[in-house]
């Protein structure tokens, strides 16, 4: 069954309401919505023209993330317009450059390795292909870092 996108949207703020401790802790972690009552509508599915604002959306994802929690509203935006959300680590400087770029080779030769495993009889199975997206996505978070890393260094030679 395939659900409408703002029944979706209150499910994700449920989620992140309950993940950043309930209403109360809410309006007291964002800046521009101070009414308790106001993230209850918010995730109430009869509250069907109360929606929350895509600001606030990014305040509670951030409040939860800083908590170690995932950013539920974020991560459904994301997925709804085809994409993934990757949490980068925050350095910076040529070490992270000259490590990021060691770790992407690894990361790519451990993708080909097991692709190499795989198709030692010619085909990839469901367990093989398991352990090959796994491998991917690690490759794909060490491809992000290092682009920032590169990103960074290059922001800080500006004037």
């Amino acid at each position: 069954m395939k659900f409408p996108l703002w029944l979706k949207v209150k499910a994700a703020t449920a989620r992140a309401i309950a993940d950043a401790g309930g209403n109360k802790v809410c309006a007291a972690a964002v800046t521009r919505i101070e009414r308790v009552a106001t993230f209850s509508d918010y995730a109430n599915e009869a509250e069907i023209k109360r929606v929350i604002p895509l600001d606030t959306a990014i305040e509670l994802d951030a409040f939860n993330s800083r908590a170690g929690k995932p950013p539920q509203l974020i991560a459904l935006a994301a997925a709804e317009l085809g994409h993934v959300l990757i949490r980068l680590p925050q350095a910076s400087g040529m070490n992270c450059i000259i490590e990021g770029s060691g770790e992407l080779a690894t990361r790519l030769g451990q993708v080909m390795a097991e692709v190499g495993a795989a198709l030692a009889d010619g085909e990839i199975d469901a367990r093989e292909a398991r352990a090959i997206l796994s491998k991917i996505d690690r490759l794909i978070v060490a491809a992000h870092s290092f682009a920032q890393a590169v990103e960074r260094e290059a922001q800080e030679d500006e004037p």
